[in-house]
């Protein structure tokens, strides 16, 4: 028997005053996230699909239906069946009574009704039967963990407006309502281990952190639909989070955490498909354990050959340039899922620190405008152009990383242009910048305002690495 997917989709613009004391928790993109993920579930064939959204009196996202759905698919799913749920909302917290956090506080889902514990999902998930795989993703603040398990802490500044409901709200709202959520908060405590099931939560941010909203969308939501329009193929959970992670820039850090017998393969399922059961997808890689590189240098009395940290594959002289010599290489990537260009940036580092003479260092990335063993993009006549226009009006801040002061670092410039041509030629939001003739660009970004809006899109570009946004 093939596997089917039930998926619930919860949108809470806002809340039920009765119960929130006066609070109606206004929010404009709740439920445009949730309708945006209920299609893709239809698109992908889910037996059964459910939308949940505070506009609908029909349909309203109350504890009773969440909390009904999970029941009814408890009863029905069956191992390498799968549940998909997505939450668009306010994020709250209560405190733990039961000492199941290490923050001392549950996290919770704002439904129109009333918060939904984190506690409540963790006893609904350890009834799931083995081998049932179940997805969360939550655009809320708080969620870091909202299913439980481990996550990272981090600080997010105070901008954009946020999903969170505001402490004195939290407290009038538990004092009025305690004979509600006293029960709720001693629930037995569930082990991760106790829970036969596998499940595998994507959120918004940290358990520390506010989501933030942008415009008609969760910024979060917002962000996976870019990622999704400009990318055909996103291989895995795993994938979808490193780009979201780049995308944001730190404005919020998006959580992916997972457990039970089957948690890893989870990790690596291809994102909102409907056939997740183990051996239903050969996920194509998306970032290898090693990155491949293009390093340019002179001096050919040093070689690279000197460092065994690099394999080299093919070593060609730079056309135009005595001396200089181009390897095609790959070294090991300092942290899994390390996007191309902060690896090609580390390395630079590395071997400048070394001494070695590098010129450039580029990620190899084949494709049709860039082959290997061909052109590169240091070639391109616009890099220069770029490296004039970057050379003082490239922020003197620190990097990321292992990065310092760049100052004015020639060859860290030079990269940053190598890369922003690469961004040019990716990046459809650039591409009226792209198709300009160096002349044009040059005269182009003369002007203030369109060098101003320049850099931003490159900043917020979801193809520019970590390293270059911090600097721009």
């Amino acid at each position: 028997m093939s596997a089917i997917t039930f998926s619930l989709h919860i949108g809470v613009n806002s809340v039920d005053t009765n119960h929130y004391k006066g609070w109606d928790g206004r929010l404009h993109g709740c439920e445009n996230d949730a309708l945006f993920y209920h299609q893709i579930a239809k698109r992908e064939g889910c037996k059964r699909t459910e939308i949940l959204l505070s506009s609908d009196a029909s349909k309203l996202p109350t504890s009773k239906a969440v909390l009904g759905f999970l029941d009814l698919s408890i009863a029905d799913l069956r191992q390498g069946d799968n549940l998909i749920i997505t939450y668009s909302g306010h994020g709250g917290t209560v405190e733990d009574k039961n000492h199941d956090e290490d923050d001392f506080q549950d996290e919770t889902w704002c439904l129109y009704d009333r918060q939904l514990l984190d506690d409540e999902l963790f006893q609904r998930f350890s009834r799931f039967k083995p081998g049932v795989n179940i997805y969360v993703i939550s655009d809320s603040c708080h969620s870091g963990s909202i299913a439980k398990g481990d996550n990272t802490d981090t600080t997010a500044p105070d901008t954009k407006l946020r999903r969170f409901v505001p402490r004195d709200k939290l407290f009038d709202t538990y004092q009025a309502n305690k004979s509600i959520y006293e029960p709720l908060m001693r629930l037995p405590i569930v082990r991760t281990e106790d829970i036969p099931a596998s499940v595998l939560q994507l959120g918004a941010c940290q358990d520390n952190e506010y989501a933030m909203e942008d415009g008609p969308n969760g910024l979060f939501t917002k962000t996976i639909m870019k990622i999704l329009e400009r990318n055909a193929e996103i291989s895995s959970y795993k994938e979808l989070l490193v780009r979201s992670k780049r995308a944001l820039n730190g404005i919020q850090q998006p959580n992916l955490l997972s457990y039970g017998a089957n948690h890893q393969m989870l990790i690596r399922a291809k994102p909102f498909g409907s056939s997740f059961h183990e051996g239903s997808y050969v996920p194509v890689a998306f970032f290898e354990e090693r990155g491949s590189l293009i390093i340019e240098c002179g001096a050919e009395s040093v070689k690279l050959e000197t460092f065994k940290e690099f394999l080299i594959t093919e070593t060609l002289p730079v056309p135009g340039k005595d001396g200089y010599t181009r390897y095609h290489c790959s070294c090991a990537l300092e942290e899994p899922g390390m996007y191309p260009w902060d690896h090609a940036y580390r390395q630079y580092r590395w071997l400048k620190e070394k001494s070695f003479p590098v010129y450039s260092v580029e990620p190899e990335i084949p494709t049709p405008e860039t082959l290997p063993g061909t052109e590169t993009i240091t070639t391109n006549p616009l890099t220069d152009i770029l490296l004039s226009v970057f050379k003082g009006k490239i922020l003197k801040t620190k990097g990321v990383g292992v990065l310092k002061k760049t100052e004015d670092d020639e060859f860290l410039l030079k990269m940053f242009a190598i890369e922003t041509v690469a961004v040019l030629r990716k990046d459809p939001e650039l591409a009226a910048v792209a198709k300009m003739d160096a002349a044009g660009m040059q005269a182009y970004l003369q002007d203030q305002a369109n060098l101003d809006s320049f850099r931003m899109l490159v900043k917020n570009s979801i193809y520019s690495s970590d390293t270059l946004t911090v600097h721009l």
